[in-house]
């Protein structure tokens, strides 16, 4: 999905992108449960391809 929302926005891989959607949103979207799309935002956070701001998930420049 980070991806696809890099691809479709047209981001340059060096600079940050904050997502705007809502957890409830993105599980919408993906067709996932809300805590699916919570377990998987904290793997990638530990992971360090995306990062949490003031409630807003930013993806790394590092992707």
């Amino acid at each position: 999905m980070c991806g696809y929302l890099r691809e479709t926005n047209s981001v340059e891989s060096d600079v940050e992108f904050i997502i705007i959607l809502t957890t409830q949103q993105i599980a919408s979207i993906t067709g996932l449960r809300v805590e699916t799309v919570i377990r998987t935002i904290k793997k990638l956070q530990a992971a360090n391809v995306l990062a949490i701001f003031k409630g807003k998930i930013v993806l790394s420049n590092t992707q």
